[in-house]
């Protein structure tokens, strides 16, 4: 036992001469520290510099390309840009952009709003299958799309027979080629995001809410419009924004469900690229619709105030 206690404690102090202690090794430790090659603030910034130089070359020297090239009329730098604001057919064309991005987002707010409000309502698993109907769209092609609903609304489509054959109609509905037809497209398109939108505000109220003002004698029209409806208008705003901004730059729906007058921005860009090789006033057309789309959706978040119920809007 003795051995053992003396074999123990020579260990001890050779392992104490041979190893020193924290205060002895302190010193020699912070003389031999190495600063690391890079602060965490440098490493962030050289991943942030791959998609940044990604976005410069992809995007920013394209875009800065098309502004100067808009400038470059013979007759001054904003030749280009007076000869199409003159021009009829862009004018028409500019009007029906923004007329049918207008009816599309209303249309999709009035549409959206009880399909959003069904899928707060019914249980979760009826919510999940909801929403997958509501998702389908987006897994389909735009172009898939427009053919089936010149199938459904054409002068011998699938509607047109059905009331023509109960002796509903004596002659057959135009509801596409024209801008019924492109109204009709273009909400299909969009109805989803607008649905979403509403539906993610409806899931963030407390449902307590509703009940509370049942408890207080309410009516189910008084609730929904003094307390639903308002609590609930941020994601209407929302979707009404989004809607609108996304369906300025729509092309392929009203090149196939519309007509020869119911050009729109897009069409008319494509038409100065393809057909009259006039490439500067493509490059105006773009810079003028961009313009456009970015001051109406400041003044909507001006008036709507979308910066108040969208806290990330502006940061």
């Amino acid at each position: 036992m003795a051995i053992d206690l003396a074999s123990r404690r020579r260990g001890q102090e050779l392992r104490r001469s041979v190893l020193p202690g924290p205060a002895a090794n302190a010193p020699s430790a912070s003389r031999g520290a190495r600063t690391p090659f890079l602060s965490e603030s440098r490493a962030y910034a050289l991943l942030i510099l791959a998609p940044l130089a990604v976005m410069a070359v992809l995007f920013a020297y394209p875009f800065a390309a098309l502004v100067a090239r808009s400038f470059s009329s013979p007759s001054g730098p904003f030749g280009h840009y007076i000869d199409l604001l003159g021009d009829e057919t862009f004018q028409i064309a500019l009007w029906n952009t923004f007329l049918y991005a207008l009816i599309t987002a209303a249309s999709t707010a009035l549409l959206g709003y009880p399909i959003a409000l069904l899928l707060a309502s019914v249980r979760a698993s009826f919510t999940n299958i909801l929403l997958l109907l509501v998702l389908v769209p987006f897994w389909t092609s735009v172009v898939v799309r427009c053919y089936a609903w010149i199938v459904l609304l054409g002068r011998h489509g699938v509607l047109n027979e059905s009331l023509s054959r109960i002796g509903l109609l004596d002659a057959p509905l135009q509801l596409v080629f024209n801008g019924v037809g492109v109204i009709i497209g273009m909400v299909h398109v969009m109805l989803p995001y607008m649905v979403l939108s509403i539906f993610s505000a409806m899931t963030r109220l407390n449902r307590e809410i509703l009940a509370a003002a049942d408890s207080l004698g309410a009516t189910r029209m008084q609730a929904f419009f003094r307390v639903l409806l308002p609590l609930t208008m941020p994601g209407v705003l929302g979707g009404f924004s989004l809607v609108f901004v996304m369906s300025l730059g729509f092309f392929i729906t009203p090149a196939l469900l519309g007509g020869p007058r119911n050009l729109v921005a897009a069409m008319v860009i494509r038409d100065q690229v393809t057909k009259e090789l006039a490439w500067d006033d493509a490059a105006a057309a773009s810079v003028i619709l961009l313009i456009l789309t970015c001051g109406t959706f400041l003044v909507a978040a001006r008036v709507f105030g979308l910066k108040r119920h969208m806290p990330h809007f502006g940061r």
